[in-house]
């Protein structure tokens, strides 16, 4: 019985299209369900079998094969209803003595056994109605793409296991998008406080300076007033109103230019930031603030 098993499985399976004899060795290792010690029969339904690679056309074209008369290495319940059809092998001694199958589940056993437990999950997954938190994540995730990489060509996950890692990867992909989005939106709140803190502490300065110099006319001193009351709710346009009002009164006032040009800088003006850096500069050369933010904003123009 044995040869003549192992005889008939070599020559329909030599028999078969290549892309046949894909399909048969799939059947063929779905069929088997490897034990520590022996291998046994394990019965699947046709329609389980679907997936990307493998239609239910071309499994219903090599299943008849395999179950034809003049083979008979499988059996198939004859019901028009695809959903319902099972195979089976004809005899445990195909499992146990067929050499080519013999090699196929040593070399890939664990590939079979990764498989299986995806198939498990997924079908879990189902049965919860498809709900994220059933869905691979982090290592889980990681050991499917690992398995998709080294055995993902012999296609032997079902259909629903593939829709399984799929949507898990859409998750795992969300989740980051998500989180680079916190990432950013948390660097940008952060840039701005610390931007806002020096806009202050530059107009405080600049105030507390003239204040000292005694040369804050009562209308500079409001204007000056207004900007550092903006910059402190956050409103950079609100400063930079401000100073421009502040340099309606004194165009001679090189505080106010620089002052400007900072906000003006870190709302994304960066000419008109050069532009007042440059005439603080003129009014007071010795202004180190000024001269390093201009330099600093030639290298960002391009300038050397």
């Amino acid at each position: 019985m044995r040869e003549r098993y192992k005889n008939r499985a070599d020559e329909v399976y030599n028999s078969l299209l290549a892309v046949e004899k894909s399909v048969a060795r799939r059947i063929f290792l779905e069929l088997t369900q490897i034990g520590e010690t022996t291998d046994t029969r394990r019965r699947v339904r046709l329609q389980e079998l679907v997936n990307f690679y493998h239609s239910l056309e071309l499994l219903q074209q090599v299943s008849e094969k395999l179950a034809a008369k003049d083979a008979r290495l499988i059996t198939k319940t004859d019901d028009k209803d695809s959903h319902n059809v099972i195979l089976d092998v004809v005899h445990e001694a195909l499992l146990r003595h067929w050499t080519q199958l013999i090699e196929w589940k040593r070399k890939y056993q664990n590939a079979i056994a990764i498989e299986r437990r995806i198939e498990a999950l997924a079908q879990e997954w189902q049965e919860n109605e498809r709900k994220s938190e059933y869905l691979l994540q982090e290592t889980r995730l990681g050991l499917a793409q690992e398995y998709l990489d080294k055995y993902g060509r012999l296609r032997m996950l079902d259909g629903l296991a593939e829709k399984y890692i799929e949507e898990s990867q859409k998750l795992r992909d969300r989740l980051r998008r998500e989180e680079e989005a916190r990432t950013r939106k948390q660097r940008v709140i952060t840039i701005s406080w610390v931007a806002a803190v020096v806009i202050v502490s530059i107009l405080g300065v600049a105030i507390w300076y003239q204040l000292r110099q005694s040369e804050l006319n009562s209308e500079k001193a409001y204007n000056y007033s207004l900007a550092l009351f903006a910059a402190t709710r956050g409103d950079k346009k609100g400063a930079v109103d401000a100073l421009s009002k502040v340099l309606s009164v004194d165009l001679t006032d090189p505080y106010a230019y620089s002052s400007r040009g900072f906000v003006r800088s870190d709302l994304g003006d960066k000419q008109g930031a050069l532009s007042d850096y440059t005439q603080a500069l003129r009014l007071d050369p010795k202004d180190a603030v000024a001269y390093y933010k201009r330099k600093r904003l030639l290298r960002e123009l391009g300038h050397k």
